[in-house]
């Protein structure tokens, strides 16, 4: 009798477990995905600058470091919160792309005293304007590449 009872208390746990994961999972799947970021502006095209800042360090010091900001001010961000930012951002703003487009990403040096670049690892990519860098084109003090 007893053994029955204990078989029944693990059998209903199973079951009230397997419910409430049950609606955990199809709760986590209606949300979406909430990727943060910018899309292209007019559909094909983002417009960054680099430009240098002071990052704040969970140590309550800060590091001298350049980031790259969306020259159009979140204006296509993917949510509300983005709307209107613009400040420079490390690494960078996310990209939200579809897979298969072709997209232009400008680049202008707002004040980085060294040339900047950017690279997009696993991606064919040519640049044009600035100067020949190490691995693609840069843009020097004001200068912009495509």
């Amino acid at each position: 009798m007893i053994k029955t009872r204990q078989k029944t208390v693990r059998l209903l746990s199973m079951l009230l477990l397997g419910m409430v994961m049950t609606t955990i999972v199809s709760q986590a799947m209606a949300a979406g995905h909430d990727i943060r970021g910018i899309k292209p502006q007019g559909g094909t095209t983002f417009n960054l600058y680099a430009f240098p800042f002071n990052m704040n360090l969970p140590d309550g010091s800060s590091m001298y470091m350049w980031g790259f900001g969306d020259m159009n001010g979140g204006a296509n961000a993917s949510h509300p919160g983005g709307n209107g930012y613009s400040l420079p951002q490390y690494p960078a703003p996310t990209l939200i792309v579809n897979e298969g487009d072709t997209i232009t990403i400008n680049v202008t040096n707002f004040g980085v005293a060294e040339p900047v670049s950017m690279v997009i690892a696993g991606h064919k990519a040519n640049a044009v304007g600035g100067t020949p860098g190490l691995v693609i084109r840069q843009a020097g003090l004001t200068r912009a590449i495509t």
